[in-house]
């Protein structure tokens, strides 16, 4: 490859992986940090690790000053989120909710939906929910039955292949 991208290099032995890949292979580099490496005795070498790295980019500027204050330079910040289109309008909200995941318990999906049911049938708030995402076969019958029992399928809309301009449209 000629880049390697590390998606949470806040883990060093992600880091270090690529970082191993760069020398051998002759790839860039870049890192992207969602947090701050917090394992004291790894710290250290994550520190170190991404002085070799070709480009670093974070998420926020507080983050940056945060990964900064402990010597992980950022070269870029990659927010996330949505900022107003120029001289536009974002399209009046449709839905209240969007998960975006993996429907499998490890991600939340069965909280969430025991979450909707709270909202809307205990707290009597009609709000809407976007799933998007692959079921596993596993798991598939026990969602659909928990929408049903619980009566919320004219509040959750799912979707399981979506593209990403389907979901860019979601948001």
């Amino acid at each position: 490859p000629g880049i390697i991208y590390v998606p949470d290099s806040e883990l060093s032995h992600l880091t270090l992986a690529a970082i191993l890949y760069k020398w051998v292979l002759g790839a860039k580099v870049v890192l992207a940090d969602l947090n701050v490496n917090t394992i004291p005795l790894e710290r250290p070498l994550n520190v170190f690790l991404h002085k070799f790295a070709d480009r670093v980019i974070t998420i926020s500027t507080d983050l940056k000053k945060d990964l900064e204050k402990i010597g992980i330079e950022i070269t870029d910040i990659n927010g996330v989120g949505f900022k107003k289109p120029k001289g536009g309008s974002f399209p009046p909200k449709k839905y209240d909710a969007i998960f975006i995941g993996r429907h499998i318990p490890q991600k939340g999906i069965i909280d969430l939906i025991n979450i909707w049911d709270e909202l809307v049938n205990k707290k009597h708030m009609k709000k809407t929910l976007v799933l998007i995402g692959n079921i596993p076969s596993y798991i598939r019958g026990e969602i659909d039955k928990q929408i049903k029992d619980l009566g919320l399928e004219s509040y959750i809309t799912r979707y399981e292949d979506t593209s990403e301009d389907k979901k860019m449209e979601l948001y």
